[in-house]
């Protein structure tokens, strides 16, 4: 259990909202796993479903570009798209101070 600063909470629930409005309005997901994780470097949401892969691109819509300019204001990155393995994985990681 790491206390996370407010605005590192604020990112990681803006990242759990998106993706499982995603999972839940665009995939037709059966299973979605979602795993939050922290190390030395930082904090990790990553979030898998075995639906449908959200198109990459202009089709995103406003909701990961406006995750993505969000995680750059605190150094963080969000990776999503297809999985190797089918599905959607969203992975956001944000560095701790």
């Amino acid at each position: 259990a790491t206390e996370l600063p407010a605005e590192v909470e604020d990112l990681l629930a803006w990242g759990l909202r998106a993706a499982t409005t995603n999972v839940v309005r665009h995939s037709g997901a059966r299973v979605c796993r979602i795993n939050l994780s922290t190390d030395s470097n930082g904090v990790a949401l990553q979030v898998d479903n075995d639906g449908t892969p959200v198109l990459t691109g202009s089709s995103n819509g406003t909701g990961l570009t406006g995750l993505a300019e969000r995680a750059r204001r605190l150094d963080g990155t969000l990776e999503s798209g297809a999985r190797r393995e089918g599905g959607f994985r969203l992975r956001l990681t944000v560095p701790l101070p």
